[in-house]
């Protein structure tokens, strides 16, 4: 009875898969990411997800426009290694060809979904330098260097994100203080580099960075987050200020009161910067506070 049960389960799956096709085919996406999910969720490789499906599924998904669940598809389809894509034969393509091809539409897809989702909500995430999953980064950061003679400040902001999101904070620095230098009040770029500090500030290892070089991240970061909150660009940015900031402090922002009041503010003697009174250093040129 088990072989039989086994048997009309998998052909029901089949059906799903084949109904999903001919409605995507059709143009009723919908109906075909209905399709696509019911067979999914009959779980016909127990143990392992139905990696071919999650592809189809997560095609469907991006042409209806619903980019963060075909994201969530293509992860999936991505995790997966070769072998295990054969095996999941019953929902797509078995030859290693195929898969390849796939695989690297997959890659694409999520890294310019990703892009795009970064720049519209400046949500980020340390996976997105995982090479599994994300396209080469310096595809994108070609196509932001050609903007450079049009529109140097976006297209240096763009490189900075770019070397972020590659896991080169390093770079991304260098990249951001040069779009910062041309338009200070881009909280934006003010934004990403405070990442990239706070990023640094937690890399350890024998040669990771020494304790007072990772205590001069933290207040660079801190610095750039609340110049984020200061200029009150976008509530997406403030959101992300003050995230990354409670993730650094641990000091969560305090209730807003009738009355406001004003930050002490010190000065750089070495290059003017306003800075808040009790800053270490200077998180433009580094000089120590005394």
């Amino acid at each position: 009875m088990g072989f039989f049960r086994k048997s009309d389960e998998r052909k029901q799956h089949g059906a799903y898969v084949k109904e999903g096709e001919e409605r995507e085919v059709s143009g009723d996406l919908k109906g075909a990411v209905e399709s696509y999910t019911k067979a999914i969720e009959m779980r016909i490789h127990k143990d392992k997800p139905d990696y071919m499906l999650h592809y189809k599924r997560g095609c469907a998904y991006e042409k209806l426009k619903e980019m963060e669940k075909a994201a969530d598809d293509f992860r999936v389809f991505l995790s997966a290694d070769d072998r295990e894509l054969k095996a999941s034969s019953l929902a797509g393509a078995i030859s290693a060809f195929q898969i390849g091809m796939q695989r690297g539409q997959a890659k694409y897809r999520l890294t310019e979904q990703t892009f795009e989702r970064v720049l519209s909500t400046y949500e980020f995430d340390v996976g997105y330098s995982n090479k599994k999953l994300y396209d080469d980064w310096g595809r994108k950061f070609k196509e932001a260097s050609k903007m450079l003679k049009e529109n140097p400040q976006e297209a240096t902001y763009r490189m900075g994100v770019v070397r972020l999101l590659e896991g080169n904070q390093k770079d991304a620095i260098q990249r951001l203080d040069e779009a910062i230098e041309m338009n200070p009040e881009d909280a934006r770029s003010h934004l990403f580099r405070g990442i990239a500090h706070a990023l640094q500030s937690r890399k350890g290892g024998i040669f990771g960075p020494s304790r007072s070089a990772k205590e001069l991240s933290k207040t660079k970061a801190i610095s750039d987050f609340e110049r984020v909150i200061a200029l009150r660009q976008d509530d997406r940015l403030i959101e992300q200020a003050d995230k990354w900031k409670i993730s650094i402090t641990g000091e969560y922002p305090a209730p807003p009161t009738a009355t406001s009041t004003v930050t002490p503010t010190n000065y750089c003697p070495g290059c003017g910067t306003p800075i808040a009174l009790g800053t270490i250093f200077c998180p433009r040129c580094g000089r120590k506070m005394g």
